[in-house]
C-alpha cells in the first residue's frame, strides 16, 4: 500500500469517525514500567474511556478500586491481583 493510499483511508476514517461519533471509544490505559517488570508482562494500572459523542469519560483505575474496597495504599501491592481482576471485569462489562 502506498503512503498517499494510507493517507486516504486515514482521511476517510477521520471523517466517519467525526459522522458516526456514537460508534466510537477513545480506550487509552496506563501501565508498569516496561523496565522493571523481572521477566513478567507490566501489569495495567488503568483505563480511561472517552465517549466522543458525549465528551465524557469514564476512569477504571487500581488505586480507585482499592479505595472503595478501603484498601490501603501500603496494601495495594500485595492484593494486585485480585484489584487488577476487578478492575478488568468493570472495563470489559462497561465497554460490553
Amino acid at each position: 500500500m502506498s503512503r498517499f493510499s494510507d493517507h486516504k483511508q486515514a482521511k476517510q476514517l477521520l471523517k466517519d469517525i467525526e459522522n458516526h461519533k456514537d460508534h466510537y471509544l477513545i480506550i487509552h490505559y496506563a501501565c508498569e514500567s516496561f523496565y522493571s517488570t523481572q521477566g513478567r508482562s507490566p501489569r495495567i494500572t488503568a483505563i480511561a474511556i472517552k465517549d466522543i459523542d458525549s465528551n465524557q469519560t469514564k476512569l477504571f483505575a487500581i488505586h480507585q478500586i482499592a479505595e472503595i474496597q478501603q484498601i490501603g495504599f501500603d496494601n495495594i501491592q500485595a492484593r494486585y491481583d485480585s484489584l487488577e481482576k476487578e478492575m478488568l471485569g468493570a472495563f470489559f462489562s462497561f465497554v460490553k
